[in-house]
């Protein structure tokens, strides 16, 4: 099996709006478009399998850092953890008073009874 990326597929030659106008035969310039990025797969056989996503990183530091609103525990499930960002901000709510307990690799239970601290750390 072989993958091509869309590079090395091979694409008519690009028209200019003008020359598209004229070949579509109405005068009108079509608006710019732009197929999106694809990958070719060739090969024989189908291809079978399981994949497992991860959350959003971006979603799970908003929801960390919300979660100093409340005095309530909040569980943050299926958040890739191990992940620079996630421990930079796990430090941040530490250091502000919440208790961050990781019950699983990618679950985190962060309850903050109260703020500490007004001070982020900045290493």
């Amino acid at each position: 099996m072989r993958v091509k990326s869309e590079r090395e597929v091979k694409q008519p030659p690009k028209q200019s709006a003008r020359q598209a106008a004229q070949a579509n035969g109405n005068g009108a310039t079509p608006a710019a478009s732009h197929a999106a990025p694809y990958y070719l797969i060739e090969g024989g056989a189908p291809l079978r399998g399981e994949v497992t996503l991860s959350g959003a990183k971006n979603a799970a530091t908003k929801l960390m850092v919300s979660s100093l609103l409340t005095e309530d525990a909040c569980i943050i499930r299926n958040a890739p953890l191990q992940l620079g960002d996630l421990m930079i901000t796990e430090d941040v709510v530490t250091a502000l008073g919440a208790t961050v307990t990781r019950s699983d690799e990618h679950v985190a239970v962060i309850q903050t009874p109260k703020i500490t601290s007004h001070a982020v750390p900045l290493e």
